[in-house]
């Protein structure tokens, strides 16, 4: 087992931070960050995937509300986390959301897990539509 620690930068304004978690017994203006080894390059790329499709699904092009931040932090994560579990992989699946106001002022946020880095593994994904930022962070351990 190793220590991996992953930051990321982004816009500052006010955020909602939860964690959900999902488990499965069966066997452009963002990037992606993957750490440890258990993705393989596919598997990242799909993940990748879901979780901008979520966003943009969620988000579209509506500006930062407060109200609603919490809600989408719901919505984005459930709907991340069930397209995931659905791929069948040995995992369990835990993520975090961060949606933050774009002012120009930097995030940071960190993350760091003490684990097999052949067999578990996280993927950070960044995502905008000019009005909010959003910050997904997907981790997955081995079953």
């Amino acid at each position: 087992a190793q220590a991996i620690l992953a930051q990321v930068s982004w816009p500052r304004g006010s955020h909602v931070t939860h964690l959900f978690l999902a488990s499965d017994t069966s066997g452009s203006d963002g990037d992606e960050q993957v750490l440890g080894g258990a993705y393989s390059e596919h598997s990242a790329k799909e993940i990748d995937g879901i979780v901008r499709h979520a966003i943009d699904e969620v988000l579209g092009d509506r500006p930062y509300s407060l109200e609603l931040a919490d809600a989408w932090c719901d919505h984005i994560l459930d709907r991340s986390l069930r397209q995931i579990a659905a791929m069948g992989s040995p995992f369990k699946y835990m993520a975090t959301c961060v949606i933050s106001k774009q002012t120009g002022a930097v995030l940071d946020t960190a993350a760091t897990a003490f684990w097999d880095t052949q067999s578990d593994s996280l993927c950070c994904t960044r995502r905008g539509n000019g009005m909010v930022d959003c910050i997904v962070t997907v981790y997955a351990c081995r079953l």
